[in-house]
């Protein structure tokens, strides 16, 4: 043992001096920058870095705003003792006081060899010039330099920040002319921007402005608002004509209602028709009908590792069941026709169980038998189609012809399908709840919006929201991924079935809706063998709740003597109230309680193991700025 924790301490000392000591600051970043009479800013930027740590070299990252134009004159290595200049070669990083663009923005330089000892609060000197052009922005009758002359991002601090700025002479600044500014510390995250506005004397037919974006990227700006807007407003249009936001009328619902039009129907067949989804309420209702039908019997115990386990007996020959209560029933009683939920559990630990699938192949096939045929399509599946497409292809050629922005087409692209996932949850479940109206829709597409002005910002600003810039082609593939994401979400809003499945939809919603109602009673107008309905309808928690205000006096007005039965319930002729919460079938009155908790847990099925293991500032409008740092 102690050889294990000296071993554990060795660790963690030697992670801490080697994986937490480097350390990167800029003593000072000075600037020396001229406007010329055609608009450019010619810029001599020094920076004194400080190093401590294994680094290669310092970085520089430009941002570079649609429109303008880098060029870069060269490095220069200044000896802070001697003051002697050494001229960067541009080559291979391989070599010492050697530079190169690791991609279109980011230029980097290799300041130590890899045989070197790592740095030790080494100061080393370096003055980048270059000229930027385009960087103007005209304004009604004058200019305005809108630039920032730092770096935001970066991993250090700036001590102490200096810039000395000049204009040619045809240049006059509006308000009073400053040559001289200073700053620091700057923090990582800040810059220095400054806006001047200026009035130009000079030919201006020879200045070098940013004619700002050009007409196909206005264009892609305004498709990212018009497409998600037109396809909302067809997708809400299309739902409409197709009765979705017609009123459910649950005050028509009663009784004889139900009895005519849902009680001739099996549970599991309703609760997989009303929301068009087959979860584990359908498997409990199954389990419930089952019961009522005398086909099992059940008890509820408590079990050695569960709360509630749910006891069930097999009271017919399989030779009598078919389809889905047959391969239900097969999967339930592996060993007799007596099973219970820790028998399950346990027999299932190492493979895992999901009665849900069990039953789906032959309970989807009745509900199509059901529902009214007749299906809907809309625009919204071809055009999020469309856009996928458009997407994969841009991203692949965008990787194959540039190799520098590969790594950026890749996570654009996969953070695009983990947010077309994320964002289709709440409208597919909007979809599902056709008690759910125009409000409810807008507001299942709040993931969606959020997305969708991430997407939008980045486009705009041309940078990540670190300030980090992006290439132009990687931001056409994130204006192409946030329509695809988005349409994707409203898309998912977009019911398939035709009008008269839709209105049978909402007949049995409204039903749902009035069994609900119900249970808000002290005295429900419900019948204990329309238990398996309650629980297709997903009002599981519902009726738990109501037995927990109500049940035990309802237990006790029906079953005095407290006994424990198996069987059918009670007569499905009574013309009055006998809900006890589901009655003798399930143990006795408080089926909402117990029973339905340990059918529940059945129902949930048992997961397989796992079968991995572990082992051990901002962008803005200005033009200039970017990021620094090491490498």
């Amino acid at each position: 043992m102690r050889r294990l924790v000296f071993a554990l301490l060795v660790v963690v000392q030697f992670t801490a001096i080697n994986g937490f000591s480097k350390e990167l600051h800029w003593e000072k970043l000075s600037v020396q920058a001229r406007l010329d009479g055609s608009g450019s800013l010619h810029v001599d930027e020094k920076q004194v870095m400080v190093f401590t740590g294994d680094w290669n070299g310092g970085e520089r990252i430009f941002r570079i705003a649609q429109g303008q134009k880098l060029d870069l004159q060269g490095i220069t290595r200044i000896d802070p003792a001697t003051g002697a200049s050494t001229e960067l070669a541009e080559g291979s990083l391989d070599d010492v006081d050697h530079y190169a663009w690791n991609d279109s923005r980011t230029l980097r330089w290799r300041s130590r060899s890899p045989s070197d000892p790592p740095f030790e609060n080494t100061s080393i000197v370096y003055v980048l010039h270059y000229t930027l052009s385009n960087i103007l922005q005209k304004e009604d009758d004058h200019y305005l330099l809108d630039h920032d002359f730092a770096f935001a991002d970066r991993v250090g601090a700036i001590n102490r920040f200096t810039l000395h700025l000049t204009f040619d002479p045809q240049w006059q600044e509006i308000k009073a002319p400053r040559a001289d500014w200073s700053a620091g510390p700057l923090a990582p995250g800040s810059g220095f921007v400054l806006k001047i506005p200026l009035r130009y004397s000079g030919q201006e037919s020879a200045l070098s402005v940013n004619p700002g974006p050009p007409l196909w990227w206005k264009m892609t700006g305004a498709s990212l608002f018009a497409v998600p807007l037109i396809l909302l407003i067809v997708v809400l249009l299309r739902e409409r004509s197709l009765g979705r936001f017609d009123p459910l009328h649950p005050d028509q619902i009663d009784r004889t209602w139900l009895a005519q039009h849902i009680l001739t129907l099996r549970a599991e067949v309703v609760g997989a028709i009303w929301d068009r989804n087959i979860s584990s309420d359908e498997v409990s209702a199954t389990l419930a009908r089952m019961v009522t039908e005398g086909k099992l019997a059940s008890a509820v115990t408590t079990g050695e590792h569960v709360k509630e386990s749910l006891v069930l007996d097999l009271k017919v020959p399989r030779s009598k069941l078919d389809g889905y209560e047959r391969g239900l029933v097969d999967a339930l009683f592996f060993n007799g026709n007596h099973t219970s939920t820790e028998a399950i559990q346990n027999h299932y630990k190492s493979a895992g169980f999901n009665p849900v699938s069990t039953i789906t192949p032959g309970l989807q096939a009745l509900v199509e038998e059901q529902l009214p045929t007749g299906k809907s399509k809309g625009p919204a599946g071809w055009v999020s189609g469309l856009l996928f497409l458009s997407l994969a292809a841009y991203l692949i050629w965008t990787g194959v012809k540039f190799e520098d922005l590969r790594l950026g087409a890749f996570l654009i692209g996969f953070v695009s399908i983990f947010l077309v996932v994320l964002g289709i949850l709440a409208p597919s479940y909007w979809k599902s709840r056709l008690d759910y109206g125009v409000a409810g829709a807008l507001a299942s597409l709040i993931p969606a919006a959020i997305f969708f002005g991430a997407g939008l910002k980045i486009f705009r600003t041309g940078a990540l929201f670190g300030g980090t810039p992006l290439d132009a082609r990687l931001l056409i593939a994130i204006a192409i991924a946030t329509l695809w994401v988005v349409s994707g979400s409203i898309g998912a809003l977009g019911s398939e079935d035709g009008r008269e499945a839709i209105a049978f939809r909402k007949k049995l919603t409204a039903a749902r809706v009035w069994i609900a109602g119900e249970l808000q009673k002290s005295s429900p107008d419900l019948e204990d063998h329309w238990l398996p309905y309650v629980l297709a309808f997903g009002l599981g928690k519902t009726m738990r709740k109501w037995y927990a205000r109500f049940g035990v006096a309802a237990a006790a007005s029906t079953f005095s003597d407290g006994s424990h039965s198996f069987g059918s319930s009670s007569s499905t002729g009574s013309s009055g109230s006998s809900w006890t919460g589901g009655g003798g079938a399930f143990g006795g009155a408080g089926a909402s309680g117990a029973w339905t908790a340990a059918a529940a847990g059945i129902a949930a099925g048992v997961a397989a193991p796992s079968s991995s293991s572990s082992s051990g500032g901002g962008g803005g409008s200005s033009s200039g700025g970017g990021g620094g740092g090491g490498w």
